[in-house]
């Protein structure tokens, strides 16, 4: 066996195509990371280049043209322009145009300062509420009027009833807004000169922050929402009992409607006292552990983890049958089809679920994740860089089973080959062994110069932080290399299915063309075949048995923090390992069809 491996390696190495596919690849290993890195680098320059007194220049050019034109809205538009670079100067010049303080506090500061440059031109009748209008500036002059008594980063609050979610600004104004059109000049005036002083308050604001402040606000906020989260627990915990003894001195159909409104109510509380407690912990953490507000740490909590609260309690209660017929019938046809409804948008909670789980375990164990780190991470650079080249290992493959036994057809050496006196099943077994050896050796050659390469231009980076998957419902810590051989280790079964199409189609055919082009054209449809059976999977549960939704492996490595759409969709299949088991049995069929096929064929003279 081993002398016949080593033939057929020789073999294929002597081959200039396979040479110059080999030769390709790693050249692609060695270029990817290059190209990347000149490519960051361009990428760099030009976002220096386009520096704030850049940007600051560019508005004044355009504030100027605008303002030259005749028409007051045309001239209201330059105003807005003007204010931008108003706003941009006070950072640039208070050298805040690169903290954290300008991407906290530059577009709610330049907001009041358009409706304060609107506002004025209003007052001093250059134009009318109608000309704003007509250019839309109207808009930004209405959403300062909406809410003219908020703070200048308005606090969010977070409420749930009746198994919705809604979010609230709690300073905005609750008074009812007259017609903005129907304002006087004098109305415009004192609106004026309120803002104005708002502003000189504002500024002050933003040169007094600082990090234990703004953290500060935000715990204060969430543990002002829980205090009210127990109260309105404990009175649906009385509207309970008030309901249960309703219900048991006259027990009608009206009495059991309104105790079991009062128990949706009571556990509909309960999720609210339960998120609100989620999100405290959260800014809890930040708070104690003093987490600046450009840290990776606030990132994953304010701008994902308090959305994810919300996405895994937001209908966490499902509403009872009384209570839907009674109140709920509008929205479905029947009780039955609220319920299918209801479980489907369980995937959606449980992949938020997950989600708390990873950013709740990383804030906990000092587990720095890239998607919230705001700089380019080596580890996302190097998967990605090895799924395209893991796609070449594959065509290449695909290549080498497509021509083992055409090209002994083409070559008329297939006469010599079968009156051998080796038993045929070992001759297949070595072509096998070896397009398996050029397989892996090629995937190991291509993924090592690649690292290297990565490592080079990129330094270690984030390489030597662990990587977070879900596993079981848990959140487990595995090192990158772990992460970086699982994704070569899938594109590894992919290509092995590929080529065995391949090595099939070329012992039944003969035919090296049609060998190659199948599995190619297979491959190319791998994505909408994946979409469609995972699409479809609702009404055929079936699917999820089939090899369909497995096709492509790489699928599965998703997070639910980086794509939370695909991970909700992996959620309806049976997992990674089915998926990898369902590629290598395909697999193992194919190989034994091909090796019925080859102990079949005939010897022509």
């Amino acid at each position: 066996m081993n002398h016949l491996v080593r033939n057929e390696s020789i073999k294929i190495y002597r081959q200039t195509g396979y040479r110059v596919l080999i030769i390709i690849i790693l050249a692609l290993a060695l270029l990817i990371p290059t190209g990347s890195f000149v490519i960051n680098k361009i990428t760099e320059s030009v976002d220096s280049s386009v520096s704030a007194e850049g940007r600051y220049d560019s508005l004044i050019e355009w504030a100027e043209g605008m303002e030259k034109e005749d028409e007051p809205g045309m001239k209201a538009t330059g105003a807005v322009y003007r204010a931008q670079a108003d706003a941009l100067r006070f950072f640039i010049d208070n050298d805040l145009d690169t903290s954290w303080k300008y991407n906290l506090y530059y577009q709610p500061y330049s907001s009041k300062r358009e409706a304060y440059a609107l506002i004025g031109m209003l007052a001093d009748g250059k134009v009318t509420y109608a000309e704003l209008q007509n250019t839309g500036n109207d808009w930004t002059v209405q959403e300062y009027m909406n809410a003219r008594d908020e703070e200048l980063v308005p606090t969010e609050r977070y409420y749930y009833t009746d198994g919705v979610y809604y979010e609230e600004y709690p300073d905005a104004s609750a008074e009812p807004l007259p017609n903005l059109g129907t304002y006087t000049r004098a109305q415009w005036q004192q609106e004026y000169a309120e803002l104005g002083k708002k502003l000189e308050g504002y500024e002050k604001q933003i040169l007094d922050a600082s990090p234990k402040l703004i953290l500060k606000s935000k715990l204060d906020s969430a543990s002002q929402q829980v205090l009210q989260a127990e109260e309105n627990l404990a009175t649906a915990e009385a509207n309970v009992k008030l309901a249960q003894a309703e219900y048991d001195k006259k027990s009608d159909e009206n009495t059991l409607y309104l105790l079991r409104l009062a128990e949706y109510n009571r556990d509909c509380a309960a999720a609210t006292r339960d998120s609100a407690k989620e999100v405290e912990w959260a800014y809890r953490f930040l708070y104690e552990n003093e987490c600046s507000p450009d840290s990776w740490q606030y990132n994953a909590v304010n701008s994902s983890y308090a959305g994810l609260v919300l996405g895994y309690y937001n209908g966490i209660v499902i509403m009872p049958k009384e209570v839907w017929e009674h109140d709920g019938s509008g929205w479905y046809d029947s009780y039955e089809e609220y319920q299918k409804d209801f479980e489907k948008k369980g995937q959606a909670r449980e992949a938020a679920h997950d989600g708390m789980k990873m950013i709740r375990y990383a804030l906990e164990n000092d587990c720095p994740l890239s998607v919230f780190r705001g700089e380019k991470s080596v580890k996302d650079t190097l998967k990605s860089s090895l799924t395209s080249i893991m796609s070449m290992v594959t065509i290449f493959a695909i290549v080498m089973a497509g021509m083992m036994i055409a090209s002994e057809h083409t070559e008329g050496t297939i006469r010599l080959l079968l009156i051998r006196p080796k038993k045929r099943h070992k001759i297949m077994t070595s072509k096998i062994l070896t397009m398996l050896l050029y397989t892996v050796g090629l995937t190991l050659a291509a993924g090592l110069i690649l690292s290297v390469m990565t490592v080079i231009f990129n330094g270690f980076g984030d390489l030597l932080t662990p990587d977070l998957m879900i596993m079981g419902g848990e959140v487990v810590a595995v090192p990158f290399i772990v992460t970086a051989l699982i994704v070569c280790l899938c594109s590894l079964a992919t290509a092995l299915l590929m080529a065995s199409i391949a090595l099939f189609f070329s012992t039944v055919t003969k035919r090296s063309v049609l060998s190659i082009a199948f599995p190619l054209i297979i491959m190319s449809m791998f994505a909408v075949v994946q979409l469609l059976s995972l699409t479809f999977m609702q009404y055929l549960p079936i699917l999820k048995f089939t090899i369909l939704p497995y096709v492509s492996l790489s699928m599965f490595l998703t997070s639910p923090l980086a794509d939370s759409y695909t991970y909700q969709m992996t959620l309806a299949t049976l997992g990674l390992p089915y998926g990898l088991i369902m590629i290598l049995l395909h697999t193992a069929v194919f190989v034994v069809f091909t090796y019925v096929a080859f102990n079949r064929q005939q010897i022509k003279n």
